[in-house]
């Protein structure tokens, strides 16, 4: 079988009101709907041509082939002095993978840990820290040629300054 999951909500990066007025129930729903009427087959392409068309603008390339060894083996074999670079790439390739998926156009920036987190409590709520922590979700973003998923981060910066404007006449008169 397939499992469909969809979620909404109706926040909108938009000062003073942060609402879209959009009912969520309504977004999933259509989402569901949507999904459904084209099957896992279609769903699966869609991915794959989406993602694709990001992903495979840069390669990695240390002059080895694949070994197809998991992530654990290849670890435990790095902790263990091995000179294969597998891992990098591997984890080079991961993290932009990550940040395709949790950045894209119309969507909130990536957070401090992602859609990905393990429990419903994370440390740091999970939320934006404007230090390093939040800058280091886009080093990569440029020199791997993902310049799109830069804009997510773009915009929520932008979105400052309205209510910067306001809280620095409080501050400073």
């Amino acid at each position: 079988g397939v499992f469909l999951m969809s979620a909404a909500t109706d926040y909108y990066n938009t000062y003073p009101t942060y609402r879209s007025g959009k009912d969520p129930e309504e977004i999933v729903s259509a989402n569901i709907t949507a999904a459904a009427a084209k099957g896992y087959d279609a769903l699966y392409a869609g991915h794959l041509a989406d993602y694709q068309e990001l992903f495979g603008r840069v390669e990695l390339d240390f002059g080895e082939e694949p070994s197809g060894k998991t992530t654990d083996v290849l670890l435990a074999e790095y902790k263990a002095g091995a000179t294969s670079r597998e891992l990098e790439i591997l984890l080079f390739q991961y993290g932009r993978y990550m940040l395709i998926a949790s950045s894209r156009e119309g969507s909130l920036p990536a957070n401090l840990q992602g859609v990905w987190n393990e429990t419903n409590s994370p440390p740091w709520s999970s939320d934006y820290h404007i230090n390093v922590n939040l800058q280091m979700n886009y080093w990569p973003v440029y020199n791997t040629n993902l310049v799109e998923c830069a804009i997510p981060m773009i915009e929520y910066v932008d979105s400052w300054r309205e209510p910067g404007r306001e809280t620095a006449k409080i501050y400073m008169g």
